[in-house]
């Protein structure tokens, strides 16, 4: 119990670091973003008009690419269910981006996508349990737009 404990630990200061090194290239689309206060919310970043969630894999893309024939992104199905509750209780726009980033040796290597929540396209997403017994969406790499690689930046389609 201790080891998942520590385990646990480990993956949300891994992601807290990763949340820091991407603020300031997040910054430079949304000026006005925030970073959340608490390190288990729902959300990584915020402002008026979006929300924004970065979950970062400890492998490179073409590791990941390379061990599956079909290769899925996860998405936690209850990050999608809050998103949808705010957005019952907001009376204007709210978008929900994922980033997902990949890690390299370097920062050259590592390589960021994204996705913006739209509820047609995951309403045709398989939905799963992931290693925690969370429900997950199976999103298709292929339905992700590439943000960063090669510390180049591409353009970002609100």
């Amino acid at each position: 119990m201790n080891s998942d404990k520590n385990n646990i630990d480990n993956n949300v200061r891994f992601g807290v670091y990763h949340e820091q090194l991407f603020y300031p290239e997040l910054k430079q689309i949304f000026p006005d973003i925030k970073k959340s206060e608490n390190e288990y919310c729902y959300y990584d970043f915020y402002n008026k008009n979006c929300i924004i969630e970065l979950k970062t894999r400890d492998i490179t893309y073409n590791n990941f690419i390379s061990k599956s024939n079909n290769p899925n992104i996860w998405i936690t199905k209850y990050k999608i269910d809050n998103y949808l509750l705010n957005l019952e209780r907001k009376p204007f726009k709210l978008d929900f981006y994922i980033f997902n980033k990949f890690v390299g040796e370097t920062t050259i290597d590592e390589q960021i996508f994204y996705i913006k929540y739209n509820k047609q396209q995951f309403d045709n997403y398989k939905i799963e349990k992931d290693f925690n017994n969370n429900l997950v969406y199976c999103v298709p790499i292929t339905d992700w737009k590439l943000f960063k690689r090669d510390n180049i930046f591409y353009n970002f389609e609100y």
